[in-house]
Formats: C-alpha cells, structure tokens, sequence
C-alpha cells in the first residue's frame, strides 16, 4: 500500500509532486507519489454500489460582530412563511439532495424535480426549529418559502471572519451560526443579538457546529469543549466520564423533535440531556477503532454515524448493525425505520430495513448527476422511488501543463475519486468508473463515453502519481456534449532534503 501525499495549489488547476507527511483531503488539489503500472486504451466501465450489512434580549454585546445589516444579510419576507409539510413520524415524506451546480432537488412520489431558483451551492441541508428547510451555501442562508426558496442571509462573510460553518434556525426563526472562531446570533434583520462568542486570540480551539433544544438553549460544540447557551450566558458543560480520550469534536446534531442533541467526536457519539443537564454516551458498535465523522438522526430516534468506510446504525428500538457500502460513503441519512441513504462517488444507494438496497448510478438520474454534498429524508422518506434510467454520458477534456508547455505521452486515468491511499497500482485502482488513456503532443487528454458523474484526475509523471483532490472537472457536464475541463498544471518533483 502506498500513501498519496497532498498539498495546496496555485489558482488554476493544478497537480502537484510534492511529497508531505499528510494524508487529510484538502479543499482544493493535492499530489500524490505512488508506483508504477501497465497503460491500457480508454475504456469506461460503470459499476452500481452495492452494500454488504456485517452485523432574549436584544442588546449587542461587543464579542459578536455588527456589520451593516443591509451588507450582512437579507431579511426574510414578512408576509406569513409557506409551512413544509412534515410528515408524522413513521409516514412517508420527501428527500432533498443538494447538487452541486444544479441546485436541490426533491424526490417525492417517484418524482424527481430539481426545485426552481434553489441555491446551487447548498453544502448542507436542515430542518429548522421553525419546521421549515434551510440550506446553508458557501456564504449564505436559503429556506425553502412553498416552491420556491427565499434568500435569508444573501452573505455571512459580513458577519464572520471566515464564512458560514455551522447554523440552526429557533422555533422564533431566530438565527445562530458559527464560523471558525465564532458564534453569532442573527434576529430581526441583523447580526449582533445577544449571546455572540468569539474565541480568544491564539485559542487552539475553533468551532465545528451548532443546535439548540426545545429548552432555548444553544449548544456550540469546539474542538475539545461543548459551549451552552441559556439565554443569558455562555458556560462549558461538564461532559464527565463519557467525555472521551482525546477528543476532537466534529460536530452537534439536534436529537427528535430538538429534545436531546448528540455530539459527535471521532471516537464516541455522546448524547445531550436538554440543557446538558445530563450526557451519556452512545453504543454506536464501532469497536476498539473509530473514526465518527458525520451523525444523522432520524424522526423516530435511529441513528446512522461514518466511521471512516464503515456505517453504524442503531435503530429506534436499540438494535445495532453495521453495513458497508461497497464503494465507501461520502455521507449518510438515516429515514425513520433505519433506511438508509448512502452518497458515495458512485453515485446513491437507498438500503431499507428489510428487502433490496435501490441503486442510482452515477449518470442514471440526470437530476443528481454529479458532487451531492448532503441528503434529507423526512419521516421514513418517499413511498415510491423513480427507477435508474439509462446512464447518460458526455465526453470530457483537459490539457496537461508544466512549466508553460504541454506535457505529451503521460498516462493518464479518470475516476470519481483519486484515492489518497493507493491499495492498488493506481489512484483509480477499483473506482466505479474509470477510464485509461495518454495526452497527445499538444498536451490534450480526451475520455469520451463518460457517464455524467463527479470525476477527478490521476497523471503519472517523472515516475510518480498525481491527483486532483476535492475538486470535481465535470460538474459541466452535459449528455452527448464535450466538456472542456482546461488546463491542468503539473509541478514539479521536489527532491529530498528540500
């Protein structure tokens, strides 16, 4: 096994030969050195994924920031708010993908419709204490108004020193969001209500989500400490003995009906008593070795946590099980009676309780081709699902750089996701899809027949590999049409000792 070591880039798309004592993903493209392999012709071969299951005062207070509201944020309509049905629990509802380039779409009824004017840069999808959905984008708050969504917070780079991390909506419709290194409270209109928090200058802490309970009380989880909120002040709660050893916290879900929240570190999900007047932790069945990154929490109290390629699941009546997804998971929801909606580069997976998983393919449903970064399933999610069309494909192009000039005759292979740790001889090696080819003399790499998907590249040069990280090149594309990705540019191998 060889490790792929990232780094950070230049503006235009670039991969990189620099090797780095790290193995973390990073926002934009990283290098990779790893062995060597056979060339083989271009071929694309789609594979379904398939899963395995092995057992309140207004007063500003000088810690948050004031900017102008009309550059802060834009006020919702006054005219009364159209109310998202919520289902009862156990009864079927809706599904909600955020699509990157494309907006939310909504699967319903064997329907697939990708809602008019919604943001197309959703990162991550919620209900609100107000019943409504909200969407957080790169820099702004989107809730779903009827049929249409309204633009609450139209920027949160106003507000904070590093964009919009993390928010929840109150049952008033009350904001409050963090960023790295703060915690803001947005109320009639503006930034600045009671209740902001920045963290102190050279903390080693920064914020990685926030919720509220029924209660009024705000809980905002940082690296190693879960802050509450209680309408007049914030204190650290006493975690006890189920804080665990070490910990990193990666975020703060709300529990049912916001009664209890859960707060979820990378080796236990701890559970919230309303106020943290208690907290226990929770048997996710990870074992020894854990790694929780992402927690849903379904209307009916189940449970579905990442622990790195792996899924726990505890249902509503504490039963655990543990599937895998057989092209790992990127992100889960967890739907009332413990189904399950699996996002992986592949494409989605739905796997109901009892009974055979559903697959939609990369390219199956042109709605959802692409990055989805987050799912919403309300009550057990929709009664009927749309069946996986054919699979759409478009074709896909880029020219390799160094130095100013095109770089000829190098291999080249095209995969959902480049994998940072190679088990195989390339970064493609058992990708759902992929493709094998080498750039002409004008430095032009082409793939055609490529299923509308969400695709990075592996180059191989001067002996080692290197890969686009967290950056997608076909996010453009479209069925029957040639998508130029542009120019890639390689750097160069830094020697030893450098």
């Amino acid at each position: 096994m060889e490790r792929l070591r990232p780094t950070l880039i230049s503006p235009r798309v670039a991969l990189v030969g620099l090797f780095l004592p790290l193995v973390l993903p990073l926002p934009l493209v990283g290098a990779l050195g790893c062995g060597a392999d056979d060339h083989a012709p271009a071929i694309a071969t789609p594979v379904p994924a398939a899963v395995e299951d092995d057992a309140a005062a207004d007063d500003a207070e000088p810690s948050a920031p004031t900017p102008a509201p009309e550059e802060a944020a834009k006020e919702a309509k006054e005219e009364p708010v159209a109310k998202l049905e919520l289902p009862a629990v156990g009864e079927p509802g809706p599904a909600f993908l955020a699509v990157d380039g494309k907006g939310i779409v909504k699967i319903d009824d064997g329907a697939v419709t990708l809602i008019p004017g919604s943001p197309t840069d959703g990162r991550e999808l919620a209900i609100g204490g107000d019943g409504n959905l909200w969407v957080r984008g790169s820099t702004s708050l989107h809730r779903l108004d009827g049929d249409a969504f309204t633009t609450v917070l139209a920027s949160s780079y106003q507000a904070f020193d590093s964009g919009l991390d993390g928010f929840t909506v109150t049952p008033e419709g009350e904001i409050w969001a963090v960023s790295f290194n703060s915690v803001a409270h947005f109320k009639d209109g503006s930034w600045g209500a009671r209740g902001g928090m920045t963290l102190a200058e050279g903390d080693t802490e920064s914020f990685h989500g926030i919720t509220h309970d029924r209660g009024g009380h705000v809980f905002a989880a940082s690296t190693n400490k879960l802050h509450v909120y209680d309408g007049a002040e914030w204190a650290e709660v006493d975690l006890g003995k189920a804080k665990p050893r070490d910990p990193f916290f990666n975020d703060i879900v709300a529990g049912p009906q916001f009664a209890k929240s859960y707060l979820v570190s990378g080796l236990a999900v701890l559970e919230i008593a309303e106020g943290g007047a208690a907290v226990t932790k929770v048997k996710m069945g990870g074992g020894s070795f854990s790694n929780y990154g992402h927690l849903s929490v379904a209307g009916d109290g189940s449970l579905a946590a990442l622990n790195l390629d792996r899924i726990h699941v505890v249902d509503a009546g504490g039963k655990r099980r543990s599937p895998r997804s057989k092209h790992g998971a990127s992100d889960v929801a967890v739907a009332d009676g413990g189904t399950l909606w699996i996002l992986n580069a592949a494409g989605v997976t739905i796997v109901p309780r009892e009974g055979d998983a559903v697959e939609w393919p990369s390219g199956s449903i042109p709605e959802i081709a692409g990055a989805v970064f987050d799912v919403l399933v309300l009550g057990s999610g929709p009664e009927k699902l749309p069946g996986a069309g054919p699979i759409r494909k478009g074709s896909l192009k880029g020219k390799l750089t160094r130095d100013g000039q095109p770089m000829a005759g190098l291999k080249v292979e095209l995969c959902p996701s480049p994998s940072l740790v190679m088990f195989g001889k390339t970064p493609c090696d058992g990708a759902s899809v992929r493709l094998k080819g080498e750039s002409g003399d004008d430095g032009v790499w082409q793939f055609d027949e490529v299923p509308l998907g969400d695709y990075g590249i592996a180059v191989k040069v001067d002996g080692a590999w290197q890969v686009t990280l967290g950056l997608s090149l076909s996010n453009d594309m479209a069925e029957g049409e040639l998508h130029d990705a542009g120019e890639l540019v390689l750097q160069h191998k830094e020697k030893k000792g450098k």
